[in-house]
């Protein structure tokens, strides 16, 4: 009974051990490259915008970190593999970029939005989303029509 006791032991211990390794693995994996990095992008960046730092929950972290997963996938769909600190730090801070310009996100500047308008961002490349803004255009525009209709009357 003591050899079997002892048996039973070891292959537990075994288990226990190849157990552990899986763990540690799925936790290597789960870790974000150049994690401090980010955060600390994401803070200057928030705090550039609004004059303050933002809070940092965790839903907040959980959105951060899909949202720099989702652009490294964008990233490797378009060929560029060589995912480092610096080219990391680029697109997001260009993503960041990009949903600052539409003036509900830059309202509403919050991880979790960010993560929930990810594709409405990325598809924006740069553009406006705002109608209000197409609007404004048109009023300089219509301003300049009349001040030139009120200039041949006189």
């Amino acid at each position: 009974p003591f050899i079997f006791n002892l048996y039973l032991a070891m292959i537990t211990l075994t288990e226990y051990e190849a157990a552990k390794k899986i763990v540690k693995e799925y936790e290597k994996q789960q870790k974000t490259e150049h994690w401090k990095e980010i955060v600390d992008s994401w803070f200057e960046f928030y705090a550039s915008k609004k004059g303050y730092q933002p809070t940092f929950a965790p839903r907040d972290r959980q959105a951060l970190k899909e949202v720099i997963k989702n652009l490294k996938i964008k990233a490797s769909e378009k060929g560029f593999l060589d995912w480092d600190k610096d080219y990391c730090l680029r697109v997001f801070n260009h993503f960041l970029s990009l949903a600052y310009s539409d003036n509900w996100l830059s309202e509403n500047f919050l991880l979790p939005i960010l993560l929930s308008k990810f594709d409405k961002i990325i598809s924006t490349n740069g553009k406006s989303t705002t109608k209000n803004t197409a609007a404004r255009i048109d009023i300089g525009s219509a301003f300049g029509k009349i001040d030139a209709m009120f200039a041949e009357r006189k």
